[in-house]
């Protein structure tokens, strides 16, 4: 049976965004060719929710991450 990875993905801000898709398309392709797969918490903390929110994550947010094996982190800054 293959192993299931946790990744916590957070895209970030500016080129963030468009680096991100592209790594997880590698990470897919590592995935196919090792035999393993990827279960993937999407998070959308940015600046921009730090501008609309006043927080750039949630109370809970660290918790949240904590249950990942690993942290896909893009860009983060204006």
């Amino acid at each position: 049976m293959s192993k299931t990875y946790r990744i916590a993905v957070i895209p970030g801000d500016g080129i963030g965004k468009e680096t991100v898709p592209e790594s997880l398309r590698v990470l897919d392709a590592a995935a196919r060719r090792f035999n393993f797969s990827l279960k993937l918490d999407e998070y959308d903390w940015s600046c921009e929710t730090y501008k609309k929110t006043g927080a750039m994550m949630p109370a809970d947010g660290m918790d949240r991450l904590k249950e990942a094996d690993s942290i896909l982190l893009g860009a983060v800054g204006f």
